[in-house]
């Protein structure tokens, strides 16, 4: 696997971090999980997992997707002997994430310049929500507040509301993961570690690059419609819903035809979007969501099904890629194949401390 040989140490809680280091997981870094009990009982009580019998608690131990691919140990990181136990991990680590608040990272005695004294080679990755710099730095907050931040909250729909998954944080979690490889390509090099400083924020402006690029052009952001009639969602007649993407000229001329109504042709990005699309909304209403999908593979279409979370873990393209995989849970496989690497086989997530070996095996 590319990344064996590589430690990472997770000590990070919520969403961002966790899956950061996943995602090292995947290609092969040996990552280690450690939390303290105390976070571990209160997830579990959280959860429900702690009144489960012991089939359901290994399934629902599994399904925690950002605990694959890792040994689990329980430290007390505020206690001496927890921190005593952290830094002999340290010692022999590459990465260490964590997302912990500056203050409350340093009660614990693991600040980056501690852990750096004990390995100047480590990697330390601190995320927040806004940062240690900047007139925001230190705010408390979550996926929600870093899209408020950075204008994207803006965009979701007419009038604010909040996405029914957290962008930001599944953004921030790939950013850090590359900038973790970034640190440890530039260490080969130099021969020490870095600290990264990532903030949630920071990674959510990213969503928003094509609408500032837009707005620097013409000075003012592009509608939340787009200007293309044929790039929607629209209902259809079992009460499904698809989404077309026609919006290249060739496509929208080949649907056209595809739905016998060459007459729309002329009316590609004309100046009566509303008229389309109520044309539209009546054309996609002739036909159930199956009959779309079929119409779309035979003519080439830009026309996808909205599958719903049920059904996109069921979705039969995704596990013919390694995209996803089964097991006693579900799981993510990897984002971008890569040829010659041989499918993602993760190892599930299972009792908080099972590993807890590891800490016998640390460096003195």
């Amino acid at each position: 696997m590319p990344l064996s040989g590589l430690t990472v140490l997770d000590l990070s809680r919520y969403l961002p971090g966790p899956q950061a280091a996943a995602l090292l997981g995947d290609y092969g870094a040996r990552v280690i999980r450690i939390e303290t009990p105390r976070h571990a009982a209160a997830r579990d009580r959280a959860q429900g997992i702690d009144g489960m019998d012991a089939a359901a608690r290994d399934r629902a131990r599994a399904a925690d997707v950002t605990g694959r691919n890792k040994a689990q140990v329980l430290v007390d990181i505020f206690s001496g002997e927890g921190r005593a136990e952290v830094l002999r991990l340290v010692r022999g680590a590459d990465v260490l994430i964590h997302d912990y608040r500056a203050a409350t990272i340093a009660t614990a005695g693991l600040t980056p310049e501690t852990c750096r004294d004990a390995n100047p080679r480590l990697v330390y990755a601190a995320i927040s929500a806004t940062g240690t710099t900047g007139p925001r730095a230190g705010a408390a907050g979550h996926d929600p507040l870093a899209l408020a931040l950075s204008g994207a909250l803006s965009r979701m729909g007419p009038a604010p509301h909040l996405p029914g998954f957290p962008p930001a944080d599944m953004l921030t979690a790939a950013h850090t993961a590359f900038a973790v490889m970034v640190a440890l390509w530039r260490r080969a090099e130099t021969g020490t570690g870095a600290v990264l400083d990532a903030a949630m924020s920071d990674s959510a402006l990213a969503l928003m690059a094509s609408v500032f690029g837009r707005m620097q052009r013409t000075g003012e952001a592009p509608p939340l419609d787009h200007p293309i009639a044929d790039n929607a969602v629209f209902e259809t007649a079992d009460g499904g819903h698809v989404v077309a993407t026609n919006m290249e000229r060739a496509f929208w001329d080949r649907f056209c035809d595809a739905v016998d109504r060459p007459d729309l042709k002329p009316r590609f990005a004309g100046g009566d979007r509303p008229g389309l699309l109520a044309e539209l909304n009546r054309l996609y209403a002739t036909r159930t969501r199956a009959e779309w999908e079929d119409l779309a593979a035979l003519h080439d279409l830009q026309i996808a099904p909205v599958l719903s979370p049920a059904e996109a873990l069921r979705e039969p393209h995704h596990h013919a890629r390694g995209a996803l995989t089964e097991g006693l849970a579900v799981l993510p496989g990897r984002p971008v194949r890569i040829a010659g690497l041989p499918p993602a086989r993760p190892r599930p997530a299972g009792e908080p401390g099972r590993d807890q070996a590891v800490l016998r095996e640390a460096v003195e």
